[in-house]
């Protein structure tokens, strides 16, 4: 009996040890199907969600991408509306926030960059505005863990003090 718990239980640390990280708690290689609708877009397999098994508070919408035989390999969350916000400070304490939960998560930093005003809108009310346009601002943070997963954060803008985050995570 007990060599049968030994075996069972070197089988289930095994399984765990060699398990990818998951993002969210959606695992890497799981079916696409197993968490919603696949649907087709631009030629690539996507299920659209509201939630996980481990949503993160500022993240309203997930797109589960998968790989050609439809398994996990990239997740976006898509952050909610962010609005009323003129100077980007909401904006720029979700960046901080998710870039908290990621490195608490093992992901290591490997690139950033927080301009803002760098071209067209210079004053600091035009945040959102400026992180819309190419060339004049833009926040994001790219950082890996364990040199197989990669997660980049971004800040997209829509208008004048509107705007939201984007959280991308995957499979290199």
């Amino acid at each position: 009996m007990a060599l049968k718990k030994v075996i069972a239980l070197s089988a289930l640390l095994f399984a765990s040890s060699s398990a990818v990280a998951d993002p969210f708690g959606l695992p890497w290689g799981e079916e696409l199907s197993h968490f919603g609708s696949v649907k087709n877009v631009n030629g690539q397999d996507v299920v659209f969600t509201f939630s996980t098994p481990l949503p993160h508070r500022i993240i309203e919408s997930y797109a589960i991408y998968g790989d050609k035989q439809s398994l996990t390999n990239k997740v976006v969350g898509t952050g909610y509306p962010i609005t009323g916000d003129t100077f980007g400070t909401e904006g720029r304490r979700q960046f901080s926030l998710m870039i908290s939960a990621l490195e608490k998560q093992g992901y290591v930093k490997q690139k950033s960059d927080e301009l803002h005003g760098t071209k067209i809108y210079e004053k600091m009310d035009a945040f959102w505005q400026c992180i819309k346009v190419d060339g004049c601002g833009e926040y994001y943070w790219i950082g890996v863990k364990n040199s197989n997963e990669t997660a980049i954060i971004s800040l997209k803008g829509k208008g004048k003090g509107e705007g939201h985050l984007e959280v991308e995570i995957k499979l290199n």
